[in-house]
Order: C-alpha cells, then sequence, then structure tokens
C-alpha cells in the first residue's frame, strides 16, 4: 500500500481546484483526477444536483461537541465533517451551496487551505484538507459560511428557516440569535495512504445524495 505521501502527490493538483456554478449552468465544477489505488483508473467528478428531500420538523439528533481533536498541522490531511443545524437540508439551495464553494476557493487562492477531496450533501459536507493553522481556518470558514448564509435566508425572507436556526441554537451561544452549523467538525487524523483512499472512496461511492464532491 502506498504512503500517505504518495497518495497525495498522486493526486497531482493535491489541492482540489474549485471552479464554476452550483447552478451547473456554466463549466463543469471540477476537472481533476481523483486519488485511487493502482488497479482502479482515476475517474473525474463533476456536479450533478439531486432534488431536496422535505425534512421533518422533529429535532435530529446532534453531533455535539466532538471528542475528536487536530492535533498535527502542517501537511497533514484530516477528513473533517461540518453539519447544518438539525440537519437541515439547505444546501439543496444552489444560492447556499454556492457559498460554501466560493469561501473554499477563497481559503485555496489564497493559500490557506489545501483540499485534497470533498462531498456536499444536503445537509452537511465531507472534507479531506489540510493547513498550516487547520483549527483556524475550518473555523474562519464556518464562521464566514454561517454570517453569510444567514444573511442571504434574511435577505430573501427565508422564514421557516430562520425560525429553524433560532430554535436550535444551543443555549450556552449567547451572543447570536441564530445557529447555522453545529459544532465542531469531527477531526480524524488520516495516518496512512490506506486510509486517505478509504476516506475518499466513502466520498465518491457511499453516499447516493451527494451532489457536489471531488
Amino acid at each position: 500500500m502506498a504512503s500517505i505521501e504518495q497518495c497525495l502527490i498522486a493526486a497531482s493538483a493535491s489541492a482540489v481546484r474549485l471552479g464554476g456554478s452550483a447552478t451547473g449552468k456554466q463549466e463543469p465544477l471540477l476537472r481533476i483526477a481523483t486519488v485511487r489505488s493502482d488497479t482502479r483508473k482515476s475517474k473525474r467528478f463533476v456536479s450533478r444536483l439531486t432534488r431536496l428531500r422535505i425534512s421533518s420538523t422533529t429535532k435530529q439528533p446532534s453531533m455535539g461537541k466532538s471528542r475528536y481533536k487536530i492535533v498535527s498541522e502542517g501537511a497533514t490531511p484530516y477528513f473533517l465533517t461540518c453539519t447544518v443545524v438539525n440537519w437541515l437540508p439547505v444546501f439543496g439551495n444552489p444560492a447556499i451551496a454556492q457559498i460554501i464553494i466560493d469561501s473554499l476557493r477563497f481559503l485555496q487562492e489564497h493559500d490557506r487551505l489545501s483540499l485534497h477531496g470533498y462531498g456536499i450533501l444536503e445537509n452537511h459536507l465531507h472534507l479531506i484538507a489540510s493547513a498550516d493553522d487547520l483549527s483556524k481556518e475550518i473555523g474562519d470558514f464556518k464562521s464566514f459560511t454561517a454570517r453569510s448564509c444567514v444573511d442571504w435566508f434574511r435577505k430573501n425572507d427565508k422564514r421557516w428557516v430562520l425560525k429553524q436556526l433560532r430554535v436550535h441554537k444551543v443555549p450556552h451561544k449567547t451572543g447570536q440569535d441564530v445557529q447555522f452549523w453545529q459544532e465542531g467538525c469531527h477531526p480524524q487524523w488520516i495516518k496512512s495512504g490506506e486510509m486517505l483512499l478509504n476516506k475518499l472512496e466513502y466520498i465518491h461511492n457511499n453516499h447516493d445524495e451527494t451532489w457536489l464532491r471531488a
């Protein structure tokens, strides 16, 4: 099995470069060969929209604060999961998904984040990423995207969504009236090439509802 360094080099453009639009009206969102084992051909993944499923207003279980911590940074990649409060399916809205894409693109263009793979689902997203200060970059990413998404909901008078973001805000967040992301990002340190390939396979093959991935 290849080492994690060999797997990252095999990705060639080790940071997945984002472009295009979540509406699917421009060029394909992604043009990059994904890391695969020697026995499989590299595949290219482009944006694919799926219909938004109507979710229940019943409170869903929260991931809460994770016991996983980021303990090594720099070139070390982590598998991260960011989830919307109450698992609200907001990323079925292309405008909200585009906020996520644009924010990741900004971090890449300013060399603040290396993105080795990702998947955006209707209510959460997975990232395989590394950075010199990964904790800070993911924190900044979540703060900016939360504000931007909430601003979009307010501007477009999405009262039901805003109500859900208020209802499911954790009590100790007293400095804000809504909460977009669940706390934490459930970081899992990728310690081997085998683990990296397994996580990429998980993102690409095990999520039928994933509509943006690379």
